[in-house]
C-alpha cells in the first residue's frame, strides 16, 4: 500500500483570502480560486516535512511547515495512492489560527470501526460498505470518551445512553444545526413519556471539538466525561454497560429536537463503551413481521374475500364445500386468515414498541391500525350470531356486517399509507406508488365486475340465490341495487383516499426537486 502523499497549496499574500478559511469545495483540486491568483511556475517557497510522533503503531505524524516568508494561508492534505487518491487521516493539536475541513464526505468516521472504536450505523451493515445515512463512533481517550456523529439530510443527530433498548430514562447527546451553526446539547429522555428535555441537565459534561454542516450532512465531534449525574441518575461509562440509541430528524422544537423522522436505531447489545467490538443494531424482526402480515392480510386475503362475497355468490353455487356454497367456503377461509394475521401482527408490534406512541406520524398510523384490529376482531363474532334469513332484523345485520367489514378494509389501507413516513418502518418513499396502484386496481376490478353483472342481468340470465346474508329484499333486482350502492360507496371512498395520498406524495416530490 502506498504511503500518504502530502499536498499543500500556498495562498499568496496578494490574494483576497476567504474570511473563514478555505471552504469544503476546495478539497478536490486544492487550487486557490481567488481572482487574480494564477498557479506559480517557479520553485516552491515553502517546505513540508513529516516524521513519526510517538508510538509508530498509532500511525501519528508530526507535520512541519517552513518557508522563506510568512504564510498567508495553507491548505494541507494527506492522500493515499498519490495525487488522485482519497484524503485520509485527520489532524489534531492544531495552532489557533488553523481549522480542519472534512474533505472525504465524512468517510474517515469509518476508519477503525470495530478495531479502535465502537460504531453503530443505519442501515444495517452500512459500516462495512461505508454508505451509512447515519453513524456514531465512540472511543476512549484517557478519562474522556470521544464521540463522532453524522447524519444525512438532517437538522439534528443524537445518541442516547440507555439501560434498555427503548426510549425513556436516557442520557442524550444532541448535535443540532441552529442559526447556521452546530450546537451541542446534553438532554434527558423522560421515563414513560417519550419526551425529551434540556432543562436542569448539566451541559458541562460535553465539549465540542469539531463540527460542520455541508450539503445537508451534519457532523460533530465531541468529548464526554466518563462519569456524570443526569436527573439523579448516575452514568459511569467506565464501569457500566449501555445500549446506544441513534436518531436523526428534519425538524427542531423550542429547546428540544423534533421527531426522529429520518431514522431511529438501537444497538442490539448492552456493552461497555471501553470495550471495542463490532456493534449490531437491534433486531427488527417483529416490525418486519408486523408489516408483512398486515400487507398479506389486507391487500391479499381480505381483498379476495370481499370480491368473492360480492360477485361470486350467484355463480359459485353448483358445488359445495363442507355443506356450504363454494364461494362462501372460500370467503370464510380468506377472511379467517385475515383475522388471524391481523391479530398476530398487532400483538407483535405492541411487544416491540412496548406501549403507545406519541409522535405524529406513528400516532396516525397507530390509530388507523387499532381501528382496523377492532373492526376485524368483532366482525366474525357478529357473523356467528347472524339472525335467520327470514328474521325481521336481518336487513339491519346485513348493513352492519357490510359497514364493519368495509370500515376495517378502508382503515387498513389508510394505515398502510401512513406507515411510509414512520421512521421505525424504514420504508422507501416509492411504496406510496405501489399502494396507489393497488387501490386503482382494486377499484377497476370492482367496476369491471359490476358492469359485467349489469350486462348479465340485462340479458335475463338466471341466477341462483342461496346465501342467507343476501336476503335484504325478496326481489333480486332490488337486492342488486342495494348491493351496488354499497359497492359504489366502498370504491368511491378508497379512490378518494388514494387520490388524496397521491396528491400529497406528488407535492412532496415537487418540493424536494
Amino acid at each position: 500500500m502506498c504511503g500518504p502523499f502530502a499536498l499543500l497549496v500556498l495562498l499568496i499574500a496578494q490574494a483576497a483570502g476567504y474570511k473563514s478559511g478555505a471552504p469544503p469545495s476546495m478539497c478536490k483540486d486544492m487550487m486557490p480560486h481567488h481572482h487574480g491568483s494564477p498557479p506559480q511556475s517557479g520553485p516552491a517557497p515553502f517546505a513540508v516535512a513529516a516524521e513519526p510522533s510517538g508510538n509508530e503503531d498509532e500511525g501519528r505524524l508530526r507535520v512541519t511547515l517552513s518557508g522563506s516568508a510568512p504564510f498567508a494561508g495553507v491548505l494541507l492534505q494527506a492522500r493515499e495512492g498519490g495525487v488522485e487518491g482519497e484524503a485520509v487521516g485527520s489532524f489534531a493539536a492544531l495552532p489557533d489560527n488553523f481549522k480542519t475541513l472534512d474533505c472525504n464526505n465524512f468517510k474517515r468516521l469509518y476508519d477503525g470501526c470495530g478495531v479502535r472504536k465502537n460504531c453503530l450505523g443505519s442501515p444495517v451493515g452500512c459500516e462495512k460498505k461505508r454508505d451509512c445515512i447515519a453513524l456514531i463512533a465512540v472511543s476512549r481517550n484517557g478519562q474522556d470518551y470521544e464521540f463522532e456523529m453524522m447524519a444525512l439530510n438532517s437538522k439534528y443527530v443524537a445518541v442516547g445512553l440507555s439501560a434498555d433498548n427503548k426510549m425513556g430514562g436516557d442520557s442524550v447527546m444532541e448535535c443540532v444545526q441552529e442559526r447556521n451553526a452546530i450546537k451541542l446539547y446534553s438532554s434527558w429522555n423522560k421515563p414513560g413519556e417519550k419526551a425529551n428535555t434540556r432543562e436542569k441537565v448539566n451541559q458541562s459534561i460535553l465539549k465540542l471539538i469539531n463540527s460542520s454542516y455541508t450539503d445537508g450532512v451534519i457532523y460533530c465531534e465531541f468529548t464526554r466525561d466518563a462519569s456524570s449525574q443526569i436527573m439523579s441518575t448516575s452514568f459511569d461509562l467506565i464501569k457500566n454497560q449501555y445500549f446506544l440509541l441513534l436518531a436523526a430528524g428534519s425538524s427542531l422544537k423550542e429547546k428540544s429536537v423534533g421527531y426522529h423522522d429520518i431514522f431511529f436505531v438501537a444497538s442490539g447489545q448492552k456493552r461497555s463503551l471501553s470495550e471495542v467490538a463490532a456493534l449490531t443494531s437491534q433486531s427488527k424482526l417483529f416490525v418486519r413481521l408486523h408489516g408483512s402480515f398486515m400487507v398479506a392480510a389486507w391487500i391479499g386475503t381480505a381483498s379476495i374475500g370481499i370480491v368473492l362475497a360480492r360477485y361470486f355468490k350467484e355463480t359459485w353455487v353448483e358445488s359445495s364445500l363442507c355443506a356450504k356454497d363454494l364461494w362462501f367456503a372460500w370467503h370464510r377461509f380468506f377472511m379467517l386468515i385475515t383475522w388471524c394475521l391481523t391479530l398476530v401482527a398487532s400483538v407483535l408490534i405492541f411487544i416491540d414498541v412496548g406501549g403507545w406512541v406519541s409522535s405524529t406520524p406513528s400516532m396516525i398510523h397507530a390509530i388507523f391500525g387499532c381501528c382496523t384490529v377492532v373492526f376485524c376482531f368483532v366482525q366474525p363474532i357478529g357473523a356467528a350470531f347472524r339472525p335467520h334469513p327470514a328474521a325481521r332484523n336481518r336487513p339491519f345485520f346485513n348493513w352492519i356486517h357490510w359497514f364493519i367489514g368495509n370500515a376495517a378494509h378502508i382503515c387498513s389501507v389508510l394505515a398502510l399509507f401512513f406507515a411510509t413516513p414512520v421512521a421505525k418502518a424504514e420504508l422507501p418513499a416509492w411504496l406510496d406508488w405501489i399502494l396507489f396502484a393497488y387501490v386503482v386496481l382494486y377499484v377497476v376490478v370492482h367496476l369491471l365486475l359490476t358492469i359485467s353483472g349489469c350486462i348479465s342481468d340485462s340479458k335475463g340470465s338466471d341466477r341462483v340465490n342461496t346465501f342467507p346474508l343476501k336476503d335484504l329484499n325478496t326481489s333480486r333486482s332490488a337486492l342488486n341495487s342495494v348491493e351496488r350502492k354499497m359497492d359504489a360507496s366502498r370504491t368511491k371512498i378508497l379512490a378518494v383516499v388514494s387520490l388524496a395520498k397521491h396528491k400529497r406524495f406528488s407535492s412532496k416530490s415537487s418540493l424536494s426537486t
